[in-house]
């Protein structure tokens, strides 16, 4: 029954089209942050990222939520020690800027130690609007900067419909053979990928250039990210962007959209 219900409201879902919301300006005023909130005051099942300066003034910095388990994807259940495993995603779109959208993924097997957040950074091209939620029945619809969906059932965060699947959380307890993040995009764009443990994904060595029915084409992290003080996207303009990807990688790895 559970199911019917489910897979009705993922058709319910096609039926409407994606509503794109414009990027307010092109690079984020991070400068004006002096702290960072996270509240639930849009929805209780998931929390909005904020940015806040001196006078509590806030800049939406975009969305997330934890996948606490017990579900097929994080098959452990919560316990009282506060460590135990998780998948959380944090969808960013900092300051409605599109230099600043990406979405920031951590599996964490629970160990208490810093190392074992398995941090990926996934960055999607083309960039035509914000990534935005809503929430409908029993589903939450996430909006990607390339104006395609993804289906998160709502009870427990994890990801049934749209242009992204996921797999289990890697709970293996040799931590040099357990994978990041085990997640794919099935779109029309195209995906930058990068990893880190226990570390900031921006600042990793290579970055995976993925395309649906194409092997990932690897480039130095640095052709993409400023390596010095806060990591940045280097290109504001897709079409930059593009170019490396086209003389590194080859046309074939263009976005079909």
């Amino acid at each position: 029954m559970l199911k019917s219900i489910i897979l009705a409201s993922i058709i319910s879902t096609t039926a409407f089209a994606a509503t794109i919301v414009p990027f307010e300006r092109d690079v984020a005023r991070i400068d004006r942050y002096n702290y960072i909130t996270a509240r639930n005051d849009v929805s209780k099942i998931f929390r909005t990222e904020y940015g806040a300066d001196d006078n509590e003034v806030l800049f939406k910095r975009g969305f997330s939520f934890t996948n606490f388990g017990p579900n097929d994807i994080v098959p452990t259940e919560p316990n009282d020690s506060f460590e135990y495993p998780t998948r959380d995603f944090f969808f960013v779109s900092d300051d409605g800027a599109k230099r600043d959208t990406y979405l920031w993924m951590t599996d964490y097997v629970g160990s208490g130690r810093t190392s074992d957040y398995f941090e990926t950074m996934l960055v999607f091209l083309p960039r035509i609007g914000q990534m935005h939620v809503e929430e409908q029945d029993q589903n939450l619809i996430v909006t990607l900067n390339t104006g395609e969906e993804m289906v998160v059932f709502k009870k427990y965060k994890t990801l049934i419909g749209g242009v992204m699947t996921e797999q289990p959380v890697d709970l293996n307890p040799d931590r040099a053979q357990r994978k990041f993040a085990q997640i794919d995009y099935t779109g029309k764009g195209i995906m930058l990928r990068s990893d880190a443990k226990g570390a900031d994904p921006r600042l990793a060595k290579t970055v995976s250039v993925i395309k649906k029915g194409l092997p990932a084409c690897k480039i130095p992290g640095p052709t993409f990210w400023t390596q010095d003080g806060h990591p940045k996207f280097k290109f504001v303009n897709d079409e930059d962007a593009y170019a490396v990807i086209k003389e590194k990688c080859g046309a074939q790895y263009l976005p079909e959209i």
